[in-house]
């Protein structure tokens, strides 16, 4: 049973096939990403459209399935650089980047001593306020990992809300003792 699809390549990303051993590289602006592939890839031009054409021969209608959603995300991740915003909430929180070294961010989270985190080389890291951290990467799945570490330093309070949270991140809080 032979299984087809089409896939469409944005304008910025060139792709290159290599069918006798079997990898496919995307590559665009912001970053590259080589795959193996188990299927075989062609190149169509269709009305000035480029289209990757999948043809797949397996009898498992799930192994060409994930084949197609694997190469769509690796297009996804492609295609543009990923960012994630850090929030902190507490009075006397607050991030920091040691100018010197910009791969070090300072976190003051209430402690009686300092917490430092280690950004890996493939993260950037920008502060718009002291609470307020933008994380960028090539990488979403690395990006969300790192910024998921940094959120681990203070999980936020379900009591007063306090600590590092997503910016789009909504806590429903508990009610506290009545006295």
């Amino acid at each position: 049973m032979i299984q087809t699809n089409f896939v469409k390549i944005p304008k910025n990303i060139s792709i290159y096939i290599h069918p006798k051993k079997k990898f496919l590289l995307i590559k665009s602006n912001y970053n590259k990403v080589l795959i193996k592939i188990n299927f075989i890839v062609f190149k169509v031009i269709i009305n000035n459209i480029e289209f990757l054409h999948i043809l797949s021969y397996n009898q498992k209608n799930l192994n060409h399935k994930k084949s197609v959603t694997v190469l769509k995300r690796a297009l996804i991740e492609v295609s543009f650089k990923s960012f994630k915003r850090l929030k902190l909430n507490g009075i006397g929180y607050k991030f920091s980047i040691i100018p010197k070294l910009s791969s070090i961010i300072h976190l003051k989270l209430g402690y009686s001593h300092s917490v430092y985190f280690k950004l890996p080389e493939y993260v950037t890291a920008k502060l718009t306020k002291n609470n307020i951290l933008f994380l960028f990467s090539n990488s979403n799945e690395k990006l969300l990992t790192i910024a998921e570490a940094i959120k681990s330093c203070k999980i936020p309070d379900p009591y007063k809300g306090k600590g590092i949270m997503y910016m789009n991140e909504k806590i429903n809080l508990k009610v506290g003792k009545k006295l």
